[in-house]
């Protein structure tokens, strides 16, 4: 929706329309097959600037998204070439949505899509955009960030335990904890595949399950780039708040993998089912 409060519709491959007051039909095509513009499409307005994010056609495989700028929803687009650092694949996300803050600056949701677990494992990359005089970037990743002032704020966590590298499907990782609330770090890589996990209380009943996507795509960034490395070793998951008491993480190397095909049916996605745990996190104020 625009600030005129007249919402329109964005389409695969560079077209838009507008449309009617009712929002139930189109009343009008405002540009319509403008050159580069691939899928998965979002748009923002500042200081009387659009702009226009798209991914590249690569189906749910991150890339290096793109965007253009116009003064018009009907043009002339101008293509400015890639928001994030070259190689980052836009912090190993495709674009999903562009968020308006309260505080007048905007927020690029981005998704990481993963096949076959989409409503479990896969999770969004949200970032703080900058935007002036038609030039949009999101220089830095950030892991976690506050919002009021678009700067890193970090998690107060604490390594309670020691990882272990899960290789085969079936391989794996259990540890006792006293708490409400456990998390993972870890590494990815083009061979990571699924950790399936479960939460035990002390009955031995299961009282969480689910699955983390550990894949990355290669990222080609400078080596000694530390937001390469941010990328593809962290924080990977960190469990809902459970009642206080204590409770068995249990970790598997699942026998899937994600894993996806285009419409040529080109595979994308991971080549291997490793699990690589750096680390077994909790919240500093469950101590």
């Amino acid at each position: 929706m625009d600030d005129d409060g007249r919402g329109y519709l964005l389409v695969h491959h560079g077209s838009i329309y507008r449309l009617a007051e009712d929002f139930h039909s189109l009343d009008s095509c405002m540009a319509s097959g403008v050159k580069g513009v691939g899928e998965s499409l979002a748009m923002m307005k500042k200081d009387g600037i659009y702009y226009w994010i798209s991914s590249h056609t690569t189906s749910w495989e991150r890339n290096d998204n793109m965007y253009w700028t116009s003064a018009s929803l009907s043009g002339p687009w101008t293509y400015r070439g890639e928001f994030c650092p070259s190689g980052s694949l836009t912090w190993n996300s495709q674009c999903s949505f562009l968020l308006p803050l309260n505080n007048g600056e905007w927020m690029y949701m981005g998704d990481r899509w993963s096949f076959p677990r989409q409503r479990q494992a896969a999770t969004y990359v949200w970032l703080p955009v900058e935007a002036s005089d038609s030039v949009m970037a999101i220089p830095s990743y950030m892991e976690s960030w506050k919002v009021s002032a678009g700067k890193p704020a970090p998690l107060s966590l604490r390594k309670i335990a020691d990882g272990r590298t899960l290789l085969r499907p079936g391989d794996e990782y259990s540890i006792p904890f006293k708490g409400s609330r456990i998390g993972i770090t870890g590494k990815s890589d083009k061979g990571s595949g699924y950790a399936e996990v479960s939460i035990a209380g002390k009955d031995g009943k299961e009282v969480f399950h689910t699955y983390i996507d550990f894949y990355c795509h290669e990222i080609d960034m400078p080596d000694g780039n530390p937001d390469k490395k941010s990328l593809t070793e962290g924080l990977k998951w960190l469990s809902p708040v459970l009642p206080h008491g204590l409770y068995t993480l249990t970790v598997k190397c699942s026998d899937m993998k994600p894993n996806w095909t285009d419409k040529k049916r080109i595979i994308y996605g991971s080549k291997g089912h490793k699990v690589e745990i750096t680390g077994i996190v909790a919240p500093i104020t469950d101590f």
